[in-house]
């Protein structure tokens, strides 16, 4: 704050300050309606959603992704069960346990991070459902580690060097132009990889 009421140039990184700062993100409610979009194309309409820490600015625009998407394919949103992690793989698998246990029906989860997902694929296991083909698993973040575990996990790719190169250019034309640049959103990228199947149709 003391730097902004210098009016020393500077650029926000993956994230959006209260104070007049530029700033380059990522598209989080685009690319989790991606995801969403990407489950209700496979046919999957009872699915459940693992979010994260309600308080983050990326969690409440990831929420309103699905939230928009969900709506638009015609299904009301406050019919899809909802648990709340803390993005860690142990709060994925306890939040997995629940849903699954208490709506067996489900045929997807759509998680708010990767390592999340991880833990939500260890707790379908713990239950005797394989994925993708007894329950489909989305993430989000596209971590190293997704497309190579055993989990060949679908996911959104959150372009992290796209985003600090974008930003250190911002910030050296501020610099040399003493210019506000304008605020950017980056898109984000759909990951297919193989923990959805289409699913089986309703008995």
């Amino acid at each position: 704050e003391e730097a902004w009421t210098k009016k020393i140039p500077m650029v926000a990184i993956s994230r959006q300050l209260p104070l007049d700062i530029p700033f380059v993100v990522t598209d989080e409610q685009g690319g989790m309606a991606k995801a969403m979009d990407y489950l209700l194309s496979q046919g999957h309409r009872r699915i459940g959603i693992i979010e994260g820490p309600q308080n983050l600015e990326t969690v409440l625009c990831r929420h309103a992704g699905w939230w928009t998407s969900a709506k638009r394919w015609g299904i009301d949103p406050m019919s899809l069960p909802v648990e709340i992690g803390n993005f860690r793989y142990r709060a994925g698998k306890t939040a997995a346990a629940r849903l699954l246990t208490v709506h067996p029906d489900l045929t997807a989860l759509l998680c708010f991070n990767d390592e999340m997902a991880l833990g939500a694929i260890d707790a379908a296991a713990d239950l005797g459902l394989k994925v993708p083909d007894d329950l489909s698993v989305t993430g989000f973040d596209n971590w190293d580690f997704a497309g190579h575990s055993d989990a060949h996990l679908t996911t959104i790719e959150r372009n992290t060097i796209r985003i600090a190169s974008e930003g250190t250019r911002m910030l050296l034309g501020y610099m040399e132009q003493n210019i506000r640049p304008a605020n950017v959103y980056l898109e984000n990228k759909l990951i297919i990889r193989e923990s959805v199947r289409p699913a089986a149709p309703a008995v």
